[in-house]
């Protein structure tokens, strides 16, 4: 028993001092790595006593550091990035579709991805390079087919010509943030096992990170085998926009992921069309 506890004791102080040494000595460096941050957090969630109240005080932290990065040119990378991969596209031969479209909510994208799961049973998808959320390519391109089955405004030859990249924040959004604290409050859940009881359901509150409203998102699309002034722009247009209306990733039905198009244009190699 005592080497047990010792052992425990070892550990939490461990812990502790890792922790300590990342969030209060880096903490003021520009060059913070979130997602290394969380991860290392998430020890020391899943190990401590206090870990509602710890999960509570990171929360908050990120998205202090979400606002400092946004707004002390942290976004600059990004945007380089979304550049690169534009030209990428036009080196191969791609007529590219760009959008900027405001996030008119709060946004859950990638919600079993391994940053902030660890810590607070809910991910997000992140760049760990870019030190950004971003919006895979994958949920844009799901959220853009469901729509054209909807208004069926494309054919399938055509969706088939599109290639969808990542989306990523090319402003802050709602008081400079990228993220903001979230909470779920599941009542019929506990510990990892359904509860099947009326009288023993309960809200049981699981904080999270979500993206900041307001945020200004790119999406970049390239595109295959179109004539420059085809109908097929203004109709992939017309679909996009109701995508963004129904919104991306989880929790839509509850105006979460629903953007907003603030500008379109179409780079054909010939003279932009906007």
């Amino acid at each position: 028993m005592e080497a047990s506890s010792a052992k425990n004791s070892t550990q939490s102080s461990w812990v502790d001092t890792v922790y300590d040494t990342v969030v209060n000595k880096y903490w003021d460096a520009n060059t913070l790595n979130l997602f290394s941050l969380i991860n290392i957090s998430s020890i020391k969630v899943n190990t401590s006593d206090e870990k509602e109240k710890i999960k509570r005080s990171l929360l908050h932290s990120i998205a202090r550091y979400s606002k400092r990065y946004g707004s002390e040119g942290g976004l600059v990378a990004t945007r380089k990035h979304l550049s690169e991969v534009k030209a990428a596209y036009r080196s191969m031969g791609f007529q590219v579709l760009e959008l900027d479209a405001k996030l008119t909510y709060r946004g859950l994208v990638g919600s079993s991805s391994s940053f902030g799961h660890p810590a607070f049973d809910v991910g997000l998808s992140f760049d760990s390079i870019l030190n950004v959320p971003y919006i895979p390519s994958s949920s844009v391109k799901g959220a853009f087919k469901a729509a054209n089955c909807m208004a069926k405004l494309l054919s399938k030859e055509f969706v088939m010509k599109l290639d969808f990249s990542d989306a990523y924040p090319v402003e802050p959004g709602l008081k400079g943030y990228l993220l903001v604290p979230d909470v779920l409050t599941p009542h019929y859940s506990r510990a990892g096992k359904d509860v099947l009881r009326e009288d023993e359901a309960e809200p049981v509150p699981v904080p999270y990170l979500s993206l900041a409203p307001d945020t200004m998102y790119k999406f970049i699309v390239g595109v295959r085998d179109v004539r420059p002034g085809d109908e097929f722009f203004k109709n992939m247009v017309k679909v996009f926009m109701l995508a963004l209306e129904f919104g991306i990733g989880a929790k839509t039905s509850l105006g979460y992921g629903v953007f907003e198009l603030k500008e379109a244009s179409v780079d054909t190699g010939v003279g932009n069309a906007k």
